[in-house]
């Protein structure tokens, strides 16, 4: 049975659509930067006067100036029309229903809007973005102490003395603005961003007893927080016995460590720290402090670390450590992990790897070293997860590589390893692995080569890599020509095959990483798909062959060798 629907004429169903949003007054509640004047006051009437959350820019804009360098570059976003000062007046005279409000301007301006407050509406979160900062500010690495910081002082009058809901405060670009205690102590949310005093952040965290939530963002790097000589300021505990959420982006080590060292707070703290070491060598002190409070915070927490992620860039190396179990040994896509008791992100510019043709020089100077050995000491034996990617773009045109004693320590560091992924770069990254897995400690061809994977490997996924069949042929023809299939012994043919390709080649310059990424799916496939007692799988995750039917050519090899066909499984997603 159908039902005959009656054409209806499009304007006709707009007018409709139209006049039905315009009696829900909640979806003109809030009003944005990018709204003209005639628009804020249009989502005004049409909220009934009751804005529930307002984004201003209250102070007007400077002239823009040409760029000096890049024309191309897009400007940053501005709002569309400059507000008037009657318009700003007509907003905060209806902030009675207002429960979120940022505004953006001077200083100066923003202190005379928010004396224009009361506190009778639910006002729950305040957040404040200083456009033009004192210039000092800048100043990167000049002491705090011989600057004159005076910020301005909302007096305590400010939201008629009292706001009995104002729980989130958010600073955009520093502590400009000093609120007053009575504010600051019923604080349960804090946000600083930007270049601020680093004194005055710590003075005012000692007046917000009920602080739940603090996440700290600098711009800046704070050297004057010597640990040796620290300032007056840095020496007091600060006591936040409420907290339960510590969020640090982007900081250098010295801030971090001045903060934890005068912090007390509960054991429960959900820590997420995400910093640039700026080049402290292993031996440094305050290196040091900080690996040993790291290792002592995670003795006290009932999760060990269960996957690390470290990153070959360019001008350095980047680890990732975190406490959950992920699905497929995939990489937590969200930072940070609030259902994490901890997670850790560490930034170590410097000296990365060396060449393959000089596997062992500077090896213990470069930034990996110290990184491996530092999630090594924090929690080696419980890392289950490796993930392992290159830095990739369109300026790097050559794939730096892991020496062989990177992936050595790798191997040997992390015993309880089930999951191992390589990601971006996987066939350059699978090359040089070939031969950290094929050589002696002392990179000796005469020495025995010795089996450096974790006895508990499970799985290997491959992302994107590229692989060869003519390398699968030669050693399927091997196993059917020189071996008669009446009277083989796959036992003593996979350990010929595996001690063939684990020969060291001399003059193997010439050699593709195609070639030798084929070459350690091979070794990984023999050494570990030979286990009795494990179920061994070896995840392709969109890779290409040179040839059609590559993954059935592989199959086939992996029954001349006696093998399990089904440990290769290929996918089109990361799932």
């Amino acid at each position: 049975m159908y039902i005959l629907l009656n054409w209806i004429a499009i304007t006709q169903v707009c007018q409709r659509w139209r006049s039905v949003a315009l009696g829900i007054n909640e979806l003109w509640t809030v009003i944005t930067r990018d709204l003209s004047p005639k628009w804020i006051v249009a989502f005004l009437q049409r909220s009934s006067y009751a804005p529930a959350q307002i984004i201003i820019d209250i102070s007007p804009r400077s002239p823009l100036r040409k760029p000096l360098i890049d024309s191309k570059r897009r400007p940053a976003r501005q709002p569309l029309t400059e507000l008037p000062s009657i318009t700003i007046e007509e907003i905060l005279s209806h902030t009675s229903h207002v429960e979120s409000l940022h505004i953006m301007g001077k200083a100066t301006d923003i202190i005379q809007t928010l004396m224009l407050l009361d506190g009778r509406g639910p006002l729950a979160s305040l957040g404040v973005y200083l456009l033009r900062p004192p210039n000092y500010l800048h100043h990167d690495h000049r002491d705090e102490s011989d600057q004159e910081y005076i910020p301005l002082i909302l007096p305590d009058a400010f939201l008629g003395g009292g706001a009995p809901q104002l729980r989130t405060l958010h600073f955009h670009s520093g502590l400009h603005v000093a609120f007053p205690s009575w504010v600051l102590r019923a604080l349960s949310e804090f946000t600083v961003s930007h270049t601020f005093d680093a004194m005055h952040l710590f003075a005012a965290l000692r007046q917000m007893p009920q602080l739940e939530v603090l996440a700290i963002r600098p711009k800046r790097r704070y050297l004057f927080l010597s640990p040796i000589s620290p300032p007056p300021g840095a020496r007091a505990l600060i006591h936040l016995n409420n907290l339960n959420l510590l969020v640090f982006v982007d900081s250098y080590l010295e801030l971090v460590m001045a903060f934890l060292s005068c912090l007390s707070a509960p054991v429960s703290l959900r820590r997420h720290l995400k910093l640039t070491l700026g080049g402290y060598r292993q031996n440094h002190p305050l290196w040091e402090r900080f690996s040993s409070l790291m290792c002592e915070t995670i003795a006290t927490v009932p999760d060990p670390p269960h996957g690390a992620h470290f990153r070959h860039e360019h001008h350095g190396t980047r680890v990732r450590i975190w406490a959950t179990p992920s699905e497929q040994g995939l990489l937590r896509s969200s930072w940070p992990p609030l259902d994490d008791l901890y997670s850790l992100e560490i930034r170590y510019p410097g000296p990365g790897y060396r060449m393959p043709w000089n596997p062992t020089a500077d090896y213990n100077a470069s930034s990996f070293c110290h990184l491996q050995q530092f999630v090594a000491a924090l929690g080696g034996s419980s890392v289950q997860e490796l993930l392992i990617d290159c830095e990739m773009g369109l300026n790097i045109t050559i794939v730096p590589q892991f020496s062989q004693l990177c992936w050595r320590a790798l191997f040997t560091g992390f015993p309880s390893l089930r999951t191992l992924r390589f990601g971006v770069g996987a066939t350059e990254l699978l090359a040089s692995a070939s031969k950290a897995i094929t050589t002696g400690p002392s990179f000796d061809e005469e020495e025995p080569h010795g089996d450096v994977l974790p006895s508990g490997l499970q799985r290997v996924i491959i992302d994107r890599g590229e692989f060869c069949t003519r390398v699968l042929w030669k050693w399927i023809h091997y196993a059917f020509k020189f071996v008669p299939p009446a009277r083989v012994d796959y036992l003593d043919l996979r350990k010929d095959v595996l001690a063939l390709l684990s020969k060291r080649r001399r003059g193997s310059v010439d050699i593709k990483p195609v070639d030798d990424a084929t070459k350690a799916l091979l070794i990984f496939l023999l050494r570990c798909g030979s286990r009795n007692d494990w179920v061994f799988k070896f995840a392709l995750v969109e890779c290409k062959w040179d040839e059609p039917d590559g993954l059935e050519i592989l199959r086939l090899l992996l029954h001349s060798l006696d093998l399990d066909r089904d440990a290769i499984l290929e996918t089109t997603s990361s799932d």
